[in-house]
């Protein structure tokens, strides 16, 4: 009989109570839907007395049966509407597809940086944090997303964002040097260049801290290096 009929974009095997709810939500998906089953109902055809089945206190098996069968033949959406149902399903499935790809680019681009990068709110909340960033501050992204900007940097002022604002609602990019800190507690000097981004449908600001250890170290041993030459030249008639 199945292979005189039209294919079947889903063909549930089996009549029971879970074939039957398989059957009827995919049904009324608007997804052409067949059941293979020796008899409708399984095994609750044979079942008299039946308790504490979903929604029903008490029943007997060919009375459940007789329920499922029902509204497994409900009609469905006639073949238009089905038509209109699978075509929207199309297009939300490939509308999905492409925002995976695109936040599959982005995240690939955003790992890619070197420098720590973070999304920020505009209530200084961090939205999202790069694998260097990651690195840079020696925490897992789930310790630091949510949380507010001083988990970074606790010695912010409370007011420091009032300046950010202001410079980004101008169209600059906002510059600072600043120290963070990293999970251990130990601090290290950054730059960091802000600049304005939509985030999720959000006004937000993406944060580029640019680790200025290596350019402090060199200023400390050349500023060492020039004492060291001072003491040691003498001047002689």
């Amino acid at each position: 009989k199945i292979a005189a009929k039209a294919a079947f974009d889903v063909l549930v095997v089996g009549g029971g109570p879970a074939g039957a709810a398989a059957a009827v939500y995919a049904a009324r998906k608007g997804i052409r839907t067949g059941v293979a089953a020796e008899r409708f109902g399984g095994q609750v055809l044979d079942t008299m007395a039946i308790e504490n089945f979903i929604s029903v206190q008490e029943t007997e098996g060919p009375k459940l049966a007789a329920a499922l069968e029902r509204a497994a033949a409900e009609r469905g959406p006639d073949d238009a509407t089905a038509l209109l149902l699978r075509q929207a399903l199309d297009a939300l499935l490939a509308k999905q597809q492409e925002a995976d790809t695109e936040r599959s680019r982005y995240r690939n681009l955003f790992d890619a940086v070197p420098d720590p990068v973070s999304i920020i709110a505009e209530d200084g909340t961090v939205l999202d944090l790069n694998k260097a960033g990651m690195r840079a501050y020696n925490r897992p992204r789930e310790d630091i997303i949510g949380q507010p900007i001083e988990v970074l940097n606790p010695d912010l002022p409370r007011d420091h964002l009032v300046p950010v604002l202001e410079t980004l609602d101008r169209g600059e990019t906002y510059v600072i040097e600043v120290t963070n800190m990293r999970a251990d507690g130990t601090r290290f000097p950054v730059e960091v260049h802000s600049a304005n981004l939509v985030y999720d449908g959000q006004n937000a600001m993406v944060a580029v801290a640019r680790d200025l250890s290596a350019r402090h170290d060199a200023e400390v041993r050349y500023n060492s290096l020039v004492e060291g030459i001072d003491k040691a030249i003498t001047l002689q008639d």
